[in-house]
């Protein structure tokens, strides 16, 4: 886990990860799909999509500050007049 933690800490990751799915995107892989069905083809797309929806759900997390509570609440009471 720890080492998950780390990976998703690096800046090039979002990069990294970017890259990664312009490369799936492209025609080498998406010319595998030629002879098969259309549907193989849709079904491969929306499941980089899904990935690629996650992937960005767990860097939103981790980037997130993890006392956003208690921040907010600070913000509220220093801005508030009364």
């Amino acid at each position: 886990m720890n080492r998950i933690k780390r990976i998703l800490s690096q800046p090039e990751f979002p990069l990294l990860a970017f890259l990664m799915g312009c490369i799936l995107l492209n025609w080498p892989f998406l010319g595998v799909f030629h002879s098969k069905p259309f549907c193989f083809l849709v079904l491969y797309v929306f499941l980089l999509w899904g990935v690629a929806v996650i992937m960005a759900l767990i860097v939103s997390r981790h980037l997130t500050p993890k006392n956003t509570d208690r921040t907010h609440k600070a913000v509220l009471r220093r801005d508030h007049k009364c």
